[in-house]
């Protein structure tokens, strides 16, 4: 995503299955406001996506780390 814009994000998140995809964050340091927020609106849709597929499920934390992961020079 190059923007934050919530219309793009949407049209976009229409073309992909989030069951299959893998979300990569990347940024140099993890500073940017955009990108982290880019990352929590991400976070946010398998989150709800998951929430719904299994309504039981209360951590969904393994949903998360099985389709996001960041790259950074920021060690």
């Amino acid at each position: 995503m190059a923007n934050v814009d919530p219309i793009d994000f949407n049209r976009m998140m229409q073309e992909i299955d989030i069951e299959e995809a893998i979300v990569v964050i990347n940024s140099k340091t993890f500073t940017t406001a955009e990108t982290m927020l880019n990352a929590k609106t991400v976070k946010k849709f398998i989150i709800d996506h998951y929430s719904v597929k299994y309504p039981d499920e209360k951590d969904h934390s393994k949903f998360v780390e099985a389709h996001m992961c960041a790259v950074s020079t920021n060690l």
